[in-house]
């Protein structure tokens, strides 16, 4: 399978083709058989078929939000098998997994993170990582609370 990937910041395009490859006069062409036939002038890949390493697409690299409120960071990966995400805070603590009404910060299904309420002792660079057993891929989004003119 080939795939042909566009993409912008904020949008992401795959199409994906099968290559069957006939030799003439012949059925379908044996791989073994080529990759035997043809090792001596060819390098072949080995993979497990269907499996991708992380890679997070989409992503917040900066962010200027108004103190008080509410900030989703954007996060979001892909990967065969799916990834897991990750995120670390501005002193490069892990971030848990928790919705629990305490807690500063949430990880939504899709990997983003959710700052609940935006304060000074935020500001900085927040991780996110994205891992399977193919790969991993990291970014840093830089967050800057401001002042909000009506407080």
């Amino acid at each position: 399978v080939y795939t042909c990937i566009g993409e912008t910041p904020t949008e992401r395009i795959t199409q994906s083709t099968n290559l069957v490859l006939k030799r003439p006069n012949a059925d379908f062409l044996d791989l073994p058989e080529a990759a035997a036939e043809f090792s001596h002038r060819t390098c072949l890949e080995k993979r497990s078929v269907g499996n991708t390493a992380a890679r997070i697409f989409l992503w917040t690299s900066l962010r200027l939000e108004l103190m008080g409120e509410a900030v989703q960071l954007f996060c979001r990966s892909e990967g065969s098998p799916s990834p897991q995400v990750e995120w670390f805070d501005n002193n490069r603590e892990k971030i848990l997994p928790t919705s629990s009404e305490f807690s500063d910060y949430e990880i939504l299904e899709n990997g983003d993170l959710l700052i609940k309420r935006l304060q000074w002792k935020h500001m900085g660079q927040f991780k996110c990582s994205a891992s399977n057993g193919e790969g991993s891929d990291t970014q840093g989004i830089f967050i800057y609370p401001m002042n909000n003119p009506q407080n």
